[in-house]
């Protein structure tokens, strides 16, 4: 009996097995079937975007097909989310769920496709420096194509013509440093041509550039994409390369719209021509147009609130980059209650003069001066603090940067903090301001910029691009310098940002301050 008791539970137990190993096959088979289905199902797109959740966007939900060989503009406004989905598309940022995004059969869900995606899709961000990885820049372009197993002589030959057709050539040798701006946005785009992506992604790509370049280079960029059958993702507020495109799209409120909404479609949304009229609707035709070399026009606005106090005077100045002459014995005053507008093309000099007039750079002894409120500025050497008395150099130099504040071309080398309200405040609390008005300046610098109130407690770099401009600019407003140095302070903003940026420079001349905003 018990014999015939324990065949009988042998019996039992192996049927149940049998049902599992049947059931677990089945499963596994239909599992196959529909990865298959899944797979065929995305083979008409290249990319496939869907529900995705865009982090940082409370509530998104995106789904978006591009097909290969499509050419595709995504725009919006700033803080909607477009740098974060380009991150998501070219695998620098890993999506929640499996599937949300398919690129070209890869999901970025996935760490062993990620590599992958990196080989097929290339992105150009859109703060330059943040793609570099050497500071030379030959060294820089043969990197990525490098170490894509390119042969030595297919690299050198493309990487000089790539360079020839940016306009960069002459820079080759150069540190990305030594570079404008657009310089340096050109130089860039380079090297992420030269690895000659599948699929390439292009972050405000052009924001720097004067318009007549700019177009040609849309074009360009066009151009090639059609020709090798690349795809190809531009995010722009640049009107001029919408008809460029095959499908134009809008990131809103967390869903991505075919077409553009009257939000965006403004009169050339963010660029630097329209946005430099803010001297002749805010105070009326220029009192004076000053050549200050071949290369630069200053515009002049006087306001009711000027005066002929001298805040900087520049005196026989000469600056160079190596054996590249960039001002030659120039003299100019820049007086109080007035904004000026430095006007002149990519790589005349327009940041090298900004910086001079804060100390961010120093002249070489013997090669000028630039006084700020009677202030001489040191210059380069041992002879450098010469006819300068002073007990501390170090708070001497803060003081100068305290009246001539200083907003770069790329806002990210000026935050720091955790949140975007204690960045700043930074600057007020360490001029000796109590912190109960510390925290006043900061409230209204940031209410001036137009950034919203929920986004104060954000990490900076979890801002948008031109958020984090907003920030570095409300960061330089809070210390409330006599000389607001802007430099390009309207690339990359939409509409809205871009009044709000232009009212507080309107607001701030009528103060009595002094602005000086760079632009093409």
């Amino acid at each position: 009996m018990p014999a015939v008791f324990f065949i009988q539970v042998v019996l039992y137990v192996s049927s149940i097995m049998r049902y599992l190993y049947a059931s677990f096959y089945v499963k596994l088979f239909s599992m196959q079937i529909y990865s298959f289905y899944d797979k065929i199902s995305f083979m008409s797109a290249q990319i496939k975007i869907k529900n995705l959740q865009l982090k940082y966007i409370p509530s998104s939900d995106i789904s978006l097909e591009i097909n290969k060989g499509e050419i595709v503009g995504i725009t919006g406004k700033n803080g909607s989310g477009k740098s974060l989905l380009m991150a998501y598309i070219s695998g620098l940022i890993r999506p929640e769920k499996m599937g949300e995004i398919i690129i070209d059969g890869l999901d970025p869900f996935h760490s062993v496709d990620i590599p992958k995606i990196h080989k097929k899709v290339s992105v150009a961000l859109q703060n330059p420096q943040d793609g570099i990885v050497f500071g030379k820049i030959d060294r820089d372009l043969v990197f990525g194509p490098a170490n894509l197993g390119n042969p030595k002589n297919v690299i050198i030959k493309r990487v000089e013509g790539l360079l020839k057709k940016f306009n960069v050539f002459e820079y080759r040798k150069n540190e990305y440093l030594e570079l404008s701006g657009g310089e340096m946005q050109r130089t860039y785009l380079a090297a992420i041509y030269a690895m000659k992506p599948e699929i390439l992604v292009l972050d405000e790509p052009f924001s720097m550039q004067e318009r007549k370049e700019r177009k040609e280079l849309i074009s360009w960029t066009v151009k090639m994409a059609k020709k090798y059958g690349q795809t190809l993702i531009v995010v722009s507020h640049d009107k001029d390369s919408f008809e460029c495109f095959d499908k134009i799209y809008e990131l809103k409120k967390g869903r991505i719209i075919e077409g553009i909404t009257e939000s965006i479609d403004g009169d050339e949304a963010g660029l630097t021509e329209e946005l430099f009229s803010i001297g002749e609707e805010a105070f009326g035709e220029a009192s004076a147009v000053h050549k200050l070399n071949d290369n630069i026009e200053i515009f002049e606005y006087k306001t009711d609130s000027s005066s002929e106090e001298k805040l900087i005077e520049i005196s026989d100045l000469s600056f160079s980059y190596g054996k590249k002459m960039i001002f030659d014995n120039i003299n100019f005053s820049f007086m109080r209650g007035r904004l000026y507008k430095i006007v002149g093309s990519t790589g005349s000099g327009k940041t090298s003069l900004l910086s001079l007039l804060n100390a961010t750079k120093r002249l070489d002894h013997g090669c000028g001066n630039v006084t700020v409120k009677a202030s001489l500025l040191p210059h380069n050497g041992k002879d450098g603090w010469q006819g300068i008395v002073t007990e501390n150099r170090y708070q001497y130099i803060n003081s100068i940067r305290r009246t001539a504040g200083l907003v770069t071309q790329f806002p990210e080398d000026s935050l720091f903090e955790d949140t975007v309200f204690d960045d700043v405040m930074y600057g007020p609390l360490h001029m000796g301001v109590d912190k109960e008005r510390a925290e006043k300046y900061a409230r209204d610098a940031l209410v001036m910029v137009g950034l919203d109130k929920f986004k104060w407690n954000l990490d900076p770099f979890k801002l948008s691009g031109g958020e984090k401009r907003a920030a570095a600019i409300a960061g330089i407003l809070a210390m409330k310098p006599d000389i607001l140095l802007l430099d390009e302070p309207f690339a990359g903003l939409d509409l809205e940002r871009t009044e709000k940026i232009r009212e507080m420079i309107r607001d701030y001349v009528n103060q009595g301050h002094t602005v000086i905003v760079t632009g093409h």
